[in-house]
């Protein structure tokens, strides 16, 4: 179980690699950091109609890529 875990850390992280630099930034800062969109806009200069469009745009890529990895079926 503890391979299967690893497994998936390191295929999220290849994943969030290949996203856009904006997009990986705005997903890490949303879920790994729990920050809001406007927190995000403030600290990136980023505006808050993108961040919401990079977190929506980054995911659906992530989960593709994620499934394509086979380490999600289900995202």
């Amino acid at each position: 179980l503890l391979i299967w875990e690893a497994f998936q850390k390191k295929e999220l992280n290849i994943c969030l690699n290949r996203l856009k630099e904006d997009q990986r930034v705005c997903i890490e800062m949303f879920y790994f950091e729990n920050k809001t969109y406007k927190q995000i806009s403030e600290e990136t200069g980023i505006e808050l109609k993108k961040v919401k469009s990079h977190i929506q745009n980054g995911k659906r890529k992530l989960k593709n890529d994620l499934e394509k990895s086979g380490v999600f079926k289900d995202v």
